[in-house]
This record gives C-alpha cells, structure tokens and sequence, in this order.
C-alpha cells in the first residue's frame, strides 16, 4: 500500500539525525555532527517533515503487457509522478506516529490523503490508517536498529566533500554540507529502509548521490534542520527520470517526547 509506505518513511527520516557533544571544540563537521544533540541520550524527538518529489518513469513494460492502449497513452512510454508530502513526526526509541498530509499527482489527476501512522519498533510493526476503507492497517515492518540510532551519533564517515560553510559576522547557524551515496542508506536507517524503497526493487538506484545540508545552531552546536536533495544527473538508469527530490526534516525537540499507540488502534486494525 503506496499511503502505507508514504507514512512509514517519514518514521525513517529521522532517524538520520542523532549525536552527542562535542561543545569545547574547535568548530568542524566533524565535530558538530558528532555533538549534533548534546551530551544527552536521544531517547525521543519531535520532528516536521516536508518533501517533493517529481519524476518521469519508464511504463514501457505495462504497456507493452497491456492489450488495448488508450489514445492518451499511446505513443508514450513514460509516466509522471509527483509527492509532495508535510508531517509531523513524534518518536521514541520505541514508538514513533506520523501525522500530516501527502498529496500525489498521477496521469494527470491530484489526490490529497492523510498520513496517519504508527510504529511499534518493538514488535516490528505498524499501524496505517486507510481513509478510503475508515480503519487502520496492521502489517510487518521486518525492522532492524540502525547504527545511528543505537550509538546517537550522525555517522560522519558515510558522508563525502564535508564542508562547513565560511562563517560571517551576526550569523546565528552554523551550515555543513556533504553528500551521502544511495547505497550508504541502510547503513543509516537499518533493515528499515528495505522495507519503504521496495517499489523501486526494479530501478538501480546504487550510483544516486544526496546533497545534504544541515543546520547547527551556533551557540549550542546542536542540529536544527537537515535537507536533502538529488542531483538529477546522478541516477543513471533508464526505467526513471528524477526531476526533482527534496525532503527537509527541522528538528522542533529533543526528549520528554511522549508517544503511545492507542488500544483502539491496536484491537481494531485489521491484517494487511
């Protein structure tokens, strides 16, 4: 279920950030990443989400196991796709719940839907909420703890071209670029991310480079935001055209973030 897959992946997103302190220091990339939280265990967090997506995918397949075409389609071999999603993201080591909106553009028509979803880290699965059908959605998420979220740290060495940007008078962040590989994500989010790409398992996306940029503030050193985007150019394949991919997590909190799956969610949903 694509609406399942949306809200699950807002879950992944945070789990890219997480650290320990390095406050003393001189200031690095190195360093702020390895102190993006303090000295405190993350043990919760209170996250936004926004991300868009635009890409042209190669149908030429269905197409061709399609015996009647409509006038629209024929003649053309790709389809476009577009997400553009906002949430809120409330997690524990434990628990996490999405909350907010995807909208999503498809052969022409537009459908806005609620992101409504839980996860039991726990027990290995979530909760989905179907608006179509009014109930909730139990099924597996075969999930595995990161590195990252068990050590707290943002893993440094995944990251190539680390930089941090010239500092100027009056500024109140700290700004560091990198980028990070495709194939480096699941040394991030674990097992996870398996489980929320796997309507790409046809389209090799091993050679796809993130250009990351996050944002330290400059008193504390600590994180407030993290964006990600795709350079166009570096998905070299032919089943998919990436002409836009965003997402921006802005950290609002770290710990005293208290989430819990209601028992009506867990004794009414049905198996996916």
């Amino acid at each position: 279920m694509k609406k399942k897959r949306i809200a699950i992946l807002t879950v992944i997103s945070i789990m890219i950030v997480s650290g320990l302190t390095g406050c003393g220091q001189k200031v690095t990339a190195e360093n702020l990443l390895d102190g993006a939280y303090g000295s405190k265990k993350v043990e919760s967090m209170d996250a936004d989400l926004s991300m868009n997506a635009d890409a042209d995918i190669d149908i030429s397949d269905l197409l061709e196991d399609t015996a009647e075409q409509s006038a629209d389609a024929a003649g053309s071999t790709t389809m476009n796709f577009k997400v553009a999603m906002d949430c809120n993201i409330k997690a524990t080591e434990k628990i996490a719940y999405a909350d907010g909106t995807a909208t999503v553009d498809i052969l022409g028509m537009s459908q806005t839907v609620p992101v409504k979803s839980y996860a039991d880290l726990d027990k290995n699965v979530s909760y989905s909420y179907d608006e179509e059908y009014g109930m909730w959605v139990k099924s597996n998420l075969d999930y595995k703890e990161s590195e990252t979220f068990e050590t707290g740290k943002i893993n440094k060495d995944m990251f190539t071209d680390l930089k941090l940007a010239d500092i100027k008078d009056g500024d109140s962040e700290y700004t560091v670029t990198g980028k990070v590989a495709m194939s480096d994500f699941e040394k991030l989010y674990g097992k996870v991310l398996g489980n929320e790409m796997d309507y790409t398992e046809d389209i090799d996306l091993s050679s796809l480079k993130l250009d990351v940029t996050m944002k330290f503030n400059k008193e504390s050193r600590l994180i407030k935001s993290l964006e990600c985007k795709v350079a166009p150019e570096s998905l070299d394949t032919t089943e998919c055209t990436i002409n836009e991919f965003s997402a921006k997590v802005t950290i609002n909190k770290i710990n005293d973030i208290d989430v819990e799956i209601p028992s009506d969610v867990v004794n009414k949903a049905v198996e996916e």
